[in-house]
């Protein structure tokens, strides 16, 4: 994979793709919402009375006719396309299951948590040869809602996020952006998202690890991260199929430095705007819904600021005797 000195990622970008555990998918969680703390909460008619009520009390902030339910959460994530306003439409396109809003709703009062709801990108993604009138896919947030960036905590163009979801697979994104992670099983057997720490199984590796910041070595650890590799138990890649009810984890590493592009006579980094941050997260799918969108519980265990990546400087053309 040779990549010029004036870009290192394509735009789909790098990152690499851990996930824990190998059990079997479950295809919905209907009596066995999971809470924060990875174990199952019972069905509504077994739940206290109290928690019933903030059921009840989380209707008016539902979209109509529907259940699902707009909490501070989800409303954290919008980030919408420059100069255009979120439909009614766009807002249910993102927002939590109505159950799970209140099974985890202590969970994401934590100022390092969060939740995003993705949409595939087979069928989300914008074609200038296809237009694709009736698609359940949110028109009006920022990338069709298909990509989520970590280190911004909000939906964003693939350009700029660390995870987008294509064909049930999970893949790494963004420009400059490489990746690492690892597995520990599905939620009845992984730690709880509360409990993983930086020195837990697997995790550990990621927070060990070096990012090249030479273009070269870099480009060593790219090829390592399309190949896949295994540390002791744990496997690593920069894509990996999506498992409902499953816990990842992922590290993104958005090296800092300029991607100019040129825009009416001017040269542009699009960088300027992009938080450029090393973080690791884990997360869990929670849910796939009926039309093909998922939702992920996610808590940041660690951002630093990200290396600058090093090119190697262009050489001049030596001139003749003559001094051409």
């Amino acid at each position: 994979m040779k990549i010029g000195a004036k870009y290192f990622l394509s735009a789909v970008g790098i990152a690499f793709l851990f996930v824990f555990g190998a059990g079997g998918q479950t295809r919905t969680l209907p009596s066995a919402i999971q809470d924060a703390a990875g174990r199952p909460s019972s069905a509504s008619a077994d739940r206290p009375a109290a928690v019933n009520d903030q059921a009840k009390e989380a209707e008016a902030d539902r979209q109509p006719d529907s259940n699902y339910a707009l909490t501070p959460a989800v409303k954290r994530n919008f980030s919408t396309r420059y100069g255009v306003s979120l439909t009614d439409k766009d807002k249910q396109a993102v927002a939590m299951d109505a159950a799970d809003a209140v099974a985890m709703d202590a969970f994401l009062d934590r100022g390092d948590a969060g939740f995003a709801r993705l949409y595939d990108a087979s069928r989300c993604e914008l074609n200038q040869r296809i237009l694709k009138v009736s698609d359940e896919c949110p028109p009006n947030i920022s990338g069709r809602g298909i990509s989520y960036s970590f280190r911004k905590r909000k939906y964003q163009h693939a350009f700029f996020s660390d995870l987008r979801l294509h064909q049930d697979v999970l893949q790494a994104t963004g420009l400059n952006v490489l990746g690492l992670l690892t597995n520990l099983g599905d939620a009845d057997n992984a730690p709880p998202l509360d409990v993983l720490s930086l020195d837990s199984d697997g995790v550990r590796a990621l927070a060990e690890f070096q990012p090249a910041v030479e273009l070269e070595a870099a480009n060593k650890q790219i090829r390592a991260a399309a190949n896949g590799f295994r540390v002791g138990e744990f496997f690593y890649k920069n894509a990996l199929p999506l498992k409902e009810n499953h816990t990842y984890a992922m590290r993104a590493v958005a090296f800092q430095g300029k991607v100019v592009r040129r825009f009416r006579g001017f040269e542009i980094n699009v960088l300027n705007h992009d938080k450029r941050h090393d973080v690791i997260v884990v997360f869990r799918v929670i849910r796939r819904h009926s039309n093909g969108s998922v939702s992920l519980l996610w808590r940041e265990l660690q951002r630093i600021e990200a290396p600058k990546l090093e090119f190697p400087k262009r050489r001049k053309d030596n001139k003749d005797e003559s001094g051409k």
